[in-house]
């Protein structure tokens, strides 16, 4: 289950801000927000799923001198068999285990409480 949970962190929510691709995903979100309401509205249950997003950024030049991000999060409640999550990487090419991630984690049934869990990691 451990496993599990760690995958699902890493397949989770990837963000890198890159223009018109970031509208795009924003506003499939939009979308997805409707489709929840009007489910609602005749008393069905809203699909259990997992939502993934990811953009990618391709450099205009040979290479970065850094990176920045802003990831907030407002003491999200889940409940037992739920998680969240949202990371942050940069990486050196597609091919490439050179990695530098930082995100936040949720999950009760990882981490016996409902705290939000900060966590970096690089290979």
């Amino acid at each position: 289950l451990k496993m599990i949970n760690l995958l699902f962190l890493f397949t989770c929510l990837v963000v890198c801000i890159s223009g018109h691709q970031f509208d795009r995903m924003q506003s499939t979100l939009i979308e997805d927000m409707e489709i929840e309401k009007e489910l609602k509205l005749i008393n069905k249950v809203p699909i259990k799923s997992i939502h993934y997003a990811e953009v990618i950024s391709y450099p205009r030049y040979d290479f970065y001198n850094g990176v920045s991000g802003t990831s907030s999060v407002y003491n999200v409640k889940i409940r037992k068999g739920q998680s969240s999550s949202a990371v942050m990487y940069i990486r050196n090419g597609p091919d490439s285990t050179s990695y530098i991630g930082m995100g936040w984690h949720i999950a009760p049934d990882l981490y016996n409480d409902d705290d939000t869990h900060f966590y970096v990691v690089w290979t």
